[in-house]
């Protein structure tokens, strides 16, 4: 079971939350909120309780999980967009608002292949197969629960389709996910691994 759900921080129904917690003018704080709000909507819990962080713990580097219903979650923000997927297992989500990117400004976060990968290709569908490259890097990092701690460059990425990558001894399926034309949005799961059954 995976849902997930995807809001603008400048939706109106969120202003409420915003003037009462006194963060009009704070855009990151916002982010959180509208997180916990989304993510309240998806587990059927109040949003109070989420806003409170009631029954969410956090890992060793800050990865959030469910203490009492083995809920996992991870939420994502990009520019006014907020991320959150739920899932019955492990999961990792990144968001990334499509814009003009320079692929070779991080260049130390891709694989010679991806680079060689990214290299090859023009203008638009450069900057952003970059971006949904860094989205899978980050999704599988978030899964991990080592964020960008874990050095991006050692997630390597199926190319051309995208639709696994690995890290380690470790296989991830990748889903892009609809969360409107002006954002890519990706969730990493963990494949079984066969050998260890």
């Amino acid at each position: 079971m995976i849902k997930f759900l995807s809001d603008s921080i400048t939706t109106k129904a969120f202003q409420p939350y915003y003037q009462e917690l006194g963060i009009t003018d704070k855009p990151k704080k916002q982010q959180t909120l509208v997180g916990r709000v989304l993510l309240a909507n998806l587990v059927g819990m109040p949003v109070k309780d989420a806003i409170k962080n009631v029954d969410i713990d956090f890992g060793h580097y800050g990865k959030p999980y469910f203490v009492p219903n083995g809920y996992h979650f991870n939420i994502a923000h990009s520019h006014d967009a907020v991320l959150v997927a739920i899932a019955d297992h492990p999961i990792g989500v990144d968001l990334e608002q499509i814009r003009p990117y320079d692929y070779t400004r991080i260049t130390r976060a891709f694989t010679p292949d991806e680079l060689e990968y990214l290299k090859n290709l023009k203008g638009k569908c450069q900057g952003e197969q970059a971006l949904r490259l860094w989205t899978i890097k980050e999704a599988v990092l978030k899964l991990q629960g080592v964020g960008l701690i874990g050095k991006p460059k050692t997630v390597v990425t199926t190319l051309p389709h995208m639709e696994s990558a690995r890290r380690n001894d470790d296989l991830y399926q990748i889903n892009f996910l609809d969360v409107g034309w002006k954002y890519i949005g990706t969730l990493a799961t963990q494949v079984e691994n066969k050998n260890e059954r």
